[in-house]
């Protein structure tokens, strides 16, 4: 049976990890305009936070491998352009034009349309876009990996996944101390690794007791390396270096994360729960929160000059679900509009 977009696992996962994902983009935004006034103590915390929370756009990745990798969903090119790329590259259009405008309304920044097309193209537009023009890459690359999956038995689809690990995210550490291995893949990029791991432990998921282990060992693990380089002087000499790569252990190509992203999306995997009219809905409008809520983010901090560490932490999270209810109901408004399938 083809797998539906909707599993009800799923949805709580794109709920869950939209909603974080905004608390992410929260603090580095904070970082930016506030990071010269923060205390030790908000420095420390304020890096935990963005540590422990970095699983969020890795589930989404994973959640894709699922759902396209899947043999029994039909996914010709027609279907592939129509569809997901199509959707993709039209937010990118739409939305590089409206930061832009947004920009120079609020900045008087350049040319509007020389500035938007060099935006467009170069990737130059708010950072957080990132993950649409990664996503064109994946959605491009799809047929290849399906040929990958539809070919490979277990052991080699394992072994394809080990390979990939092991280059990713596990030679990197070596370079964080001092010892770079040399070898490397063509294409050494993590992300593919997420959207062929989501596939394997859907189809052949850990058992529950070694999720767990995985979640809770590579979350403390997380804590310990963040306090130790925040909190302590143990990484100090290291930190001192322009050309650190101390912060690869808290990137998306870190074990670590990976096996805290592998962990819990195991076990909400195995969340018993239906999703009803209310999650579905929201889960519908996840794009449109996440293309939405960086602007939400810069009127409250730049140009309200809000400062979040005020009020301390949960000041974050308060700001996060204000931003994700209101761009849910932006979203789901502008998708009754007829027509308009942007979001």
């Amino acid at each position: 049976m083809t797998l539906n977009n909707q599993i009800d696992q799923f949805v709580w996962i794109r709920i869950l990890a939209s909603f974080c994902v905004i608390v992410l983009n929260e603090l580095y935004v904070s970082f930016f305009y506030f990071g010269d006034t923060m205390l030790p103590g908000e420095v420390i915390w304020s890096r935990l936070m963005v540590n422990e929370l970095t699983w969020a756009m890795p589930c989404f990745l994973m959640i894709t491998g699922v759902l396209l990798l899947d043999q029994e969903r039909e996914l010709p090119l027609r279907k592939l352009f129509g569809k997901y790329l199509r959707r993709i590259l039209l937010a990118l259009v739409c939305f590089t034009l409206i930061l832009r405008i947004v920009e120079y309304e609020i900045e008087g920044r350049g040319d509007i349309a020389v500035g938007w097309l060099h935006d467009l193209v170069t990737g130059q537009s708010w950072s957080y876009l990132w993950y649409l023009y990664l996503m064109v890459g994946i959605y491009l690359m799809m047929p290849f990996y399906r040929m990958i999956v539809a070919k490979a038995d277990d052991r080699m689809l394992d072994f394809l996944l080990l390979i990939l690990i092991v280059f990713t995210s596990i030679f990197p550490i070596f370079g964080v101390f001092g010892l770079p291995i040399g070898f490397y893949l063509p294409t050494a990029i993590v992300y593919p690794a997420y959207v062929f791991l989501g596939y394997r432990l859907y189809h052949r998921p850990l058992h529950t007791g070694a999720a767990a282990a995985l979640l809770i060992g590579c979350t403390l693990a997380i804590l310990a390396l963040t306090w130790a380089r925040y909190g302590t002087d143990l990484f100090a000499a290291m930190a001192e270096d322009p050309d650190n790569q101390l912060d690869d252990l808290f990137g998306y190509s870190s074990i670590l994360v990976m096996g805290q992203t592998a962990g819990l999306f195991m076990l909400m995997n195995r969340i018993k729960s239906p999703a009803g009219l209310i999650a579905r809905s929201i889960d519908r409008c996840t794009l449109g929160i996440y293309l939405m809520h960086m602007i939400g983010v810069r009127v409250i901090m730049e140009w309200l000059e809000f400062n979040p560490y005020w009020y301390g932490p949960f000041t974050f999270v308060l700001m996060a679900a204000v931003l994700f209810l209101l761009t849910f109901g932006v979203t789901w408004v502008i998708r009754k509009i007829p027509r308009l399938n942007l979001l």
